[in-house]
């Protein structure tokens, strides 16, 4: 699948404190979540980087910031490739109903 989600990048040093607690950076990591998109973080294994894992209907991309600046660019590319890679039609809110597993001995 060639969109957004198969793309990479890189990044700088991170301070996870000062990236995390921006009001901006919070309204775009709510809208990225708000596209229907699963989102995740993480550090590297040498804390220099904050990961960000989008992952859309299984697909998924991966990407690293160091700085306010890096994840402010990110989440301006994000928003709108998840919002596409996800499709006008989002799942309804109304209740489903799940198949119970049944243990027979």
């Amino acid at each position: 699948m060639a969109n957004w989600l198969s793309g990479s990048g890189n990044g700088k040093r991170v301070d996870c404190t000062e990236v995390l607690t921006d009001v901006h950076a919070n309204r775009g990591i709510a809208e990225l979540i708000d596209t229907g998109a699963l989102v995740s973080f993480s550090l590297t294994s040498d804390g220099g980087a904050l990961g960000i894992t989008v992952t859309v209907d299984g697909d998924y991309r991966r990407e690293y910031v160091r700085n306010l600046d890096e994840l402010l660019a990110y989440l301006a590319e994000a928003i709108p490739g998840a919002a596409e890679a996800r499709g006008v039609d989002r799942p309804s809110a109304a209740p489903r109903r799940r198949a119970r597993s049944r243990n027979t001995p």
